[in-house]
């Protein structure tokens, strides 16, 4: 049998690539202007759609009122009082100047936390003061010398510092619910709903 590559002659020479032919001007050549010029089928006027959206308002400017800038920049009750950007660098508050990051990690807050007990509803307060508005000295250092107490020793000796107790946990409760959809027939349920009630009601009777 013969292979199907091996295709006739003139199917094998339809296939070749065809060479494209080089364009050439030629000057004395008379051209016929009248087919380049004659009119065309297709519309060449834009739509009505396109003529709407560019209406005077779209490709015009608004109306210039004549506003001056530097009225913009003095107030209206004080005209002689101009606004204007300061020039010096926004430099850091003299509070903030030597604060730094705060090292979580100091032996302070580490090694000296006393937790209060878990009171289940507890309405205690926590805080030591004894009198409202009473002052609750601090040192600012942990290498500050040691308070026993605000009154001289009648408070909890926990470690160096009275720190802050510790929050009281909410207990967890499970609550059972439905996580997933479930599919119900709902002829089965009236089916069931109508049998419970008229049986019910034969009791009744």
């Amino acid at each position: 049998p013969c292979s199907p590559s091996a295709a006739p002659g003139p199917e094998k020479d339809s296939r070749r690539r065809i060479p494209r032919k080089v364009f050439e001007l030629d000057f004395q050549e008379e051209i016929e202007f009248q087919t380049h010029f004659r009119k065309t089928k297709v519309s060449t006027i834009l739509a009505k759609s396109i003529l709407e959206s560019q209406n005077f308002r779209s490709t015009t400017l608004p109306a210039d009122f004549n506003y001056d800038p530097r009225n913009l920049a003095q107030l209206f009750l004080k005209p002689l009082v101009k606004l204007s950007r300061s020039q010096d660098p926004v430099e850091a508050l003299d509070s903030e100047a030597g604060i730094e990051d705060y090292d979580y990690d100091n032996p302070n807050d580490t090694s000296n936390f006393c937790p209060a007990p878990q009171v289940p509803d507890s309405d205690d307060d926590p805080d030591p003061t004894e009198f409202p508005g009473q002052p609750f000295p601090l040192p600012a250092h942990p290498e500050a010398p040691e308070l026993s107490g605000i009154n001289g020793g009648n408070g909890p000796a926990c470690g160096e510092l009275e720190l802050i107790a510790e929050p009281q946990k909410i207990h967890k409760i499970p609550i059972q619910y439905a996580k997933t959809a479930k599919k119900m027939d709902m002829r089965r349920l009236k089916r069931s709903m109508w049998e419970l009630l008229s049986g019910q009601a034969a009791q009744g009777e």
